[in-house]
């Protein structure tokens, strides 16, 4: 799966009172969000992937270098899980480089992943609500530091099988797929399908290539990419183009 994206910001958090929000039969009307669309053809690829409906389906969101937008292309498909009534759908941020989601969601300083996986916060207090109807966001927390390898994992995995009995989804964004992912590895191998994001005229092919190969030699589970700044857009599968 290939999807390109245009913007570069996070979709518009405010439900909208707009009579062109369309409805699905029997279904509560889905926000009209500016700029949704290429965000909907990610989610519906997603849903093709979803091998057990019964349980949280992990999305895991990385960029192939810094700066490609991965934190945006996750939080706006977790806002469109959600818009289309896809959830419950908790977002949460396993990125330590550049911690956005706490400013982004206008959360303050709060408890969040890094006191969760410590257990230097209860659950409850490191979820938080979002002004999206059926989105709660986890963001990284007030520690900034997740340490990593085999501490890490055991801790995430538990995490991880707690929240999956609450949520239908659940998104993570997660660090670059350069030196930056390192010790946090083991965060990546746990998410049931993961995107790379390509940022147009800035990822090179080989680099992508590259990136795409150690993932897949890791265990992390790569289905597709998508390819933000640019302005056509198009769906495919991952494979060989790269």
């Amino acid at each position: 799966m290939n999807t390109d994206t245009e913007s570069g910001r996070t979709l518009d958090f405010e439900r909208p009172s707009d009579p062109r929000a369309h409805r699905v039969a029997g279904a509560k009307a889905v926000p009209s969000r500016r700029g949704a669309d290429a965000f909907d053809a990610i989610v519906w690829r997603l849903r093709s992937n979803e091998d057990n409906p019964t349980e949280g389906f992990a999305v895991g969101v990385m960029g192939c270098h810094r700066r490609c937008g991965a934190t945006t292309v996750a939080a706006n498909v977790a806002i469109r899980y959600a818009d289309h009534g896809l959830g419950p759908v908790l977002l949460v941020e396993c990125n330590p480089v550049a911690p956005r989601l706490a400013k982004s969601f206008r959360l303050g300083r709060v408890a969040g992943l890094t006191e969760a996986v410590t257990g230097s916060a209860d659950l409850s207090e490191c979820i938080h609500a979002t002004r999206v109807d059926g989105l709660d966001v986890m963001p990284l927390g007030a520690q900034k530091s997740l340490g990593g390898g085999a501490g890490i994992a055991g801790q995430f995995a538990s995490l991880l099988s707690e929240v999956r009995s609450e949520y239908s989804v659940v998104m993570l964004d997660l660090p670059p797929a350069d030196k930056s992912l390192g010790a946090l590895l083991p965060i990546a191998q746990q998410a049931d399908a993961v995107l790379l994001v390509l940022r147009s005229e800035a990822t090179r092919r080989r680099a992508a290539s590259n990136a795409l190969q150690k993932l897949r030699q890791d265990g992390v589970s790569v289905i597709g990419s998508v390819v933000t700044r640019r302005k056509s857009f198009a769906t495919r599968w991952l494979g060989a183009s790269l």
